[in-house]
């Protein structure tokens, strides 16, 4: 598994919010994948080796981000997933951990020393649970 750069896939259908966030996690030694629909983050997911977390805009034209994070789900189990919004309600945030099991929420606008700090920890816990399943194969 890649150490260095660590990739991050993010899913966002406003380009100006993808091209700040491209620039923040490129500073801070991540290697952003963007994408601007669920269909489009599904193929980049099943496309790339190695994507240590997914971060989601909820709401989304078509496919929205609990969707498309459960979807993730089922591809990618052990990666951690993380939803943004400025629209929290009870019923998304459920359907969030029940159906999507996201690991962290992330109200927009974003705060990018929050994310930085919740990114390294999703990164780490990526890491533990990619050398717990490789361990496991070798015995």
């Amino acid at each position: 598994m890649e150490k260095e750069n660590p990739k991050i896939l993010v899913l966002d259908d406003e380009k100006e919010f993808l091209k700040l966030i491209k620039m923040v996690l490129f500073d801070n030694g991540y290697s952003p994948i963007l994408a601007t629909s669920g269909d489009e983050a599904l193929e980049k997911l099943k496309m790339e080796n190695d994507i240590a977390v997914i971060l989601a805009d909820h709401r989304m034209p078509g496919m929205k981000g609990i969707e498309f994070l459960e979807k993730a789900k089922h591809l990618a189990p052990f990666i951690p997933r993380i939803i943004m919004t400025a629209y929290q309600n009870a019923e998304m945030m459920e359907d969030s951990i029940n159906k999507a099991e996201v690991y962290r929420f992330l109200t927009k606008p974003i705060q990018f020393d929050n994310l930085l700090n919740i990114l390294k920890v999703a990164v780490e816990r990526y890491r533990f649970s990619y050398e717990e399943v490789e361990h496991s194969k070798k015995s």
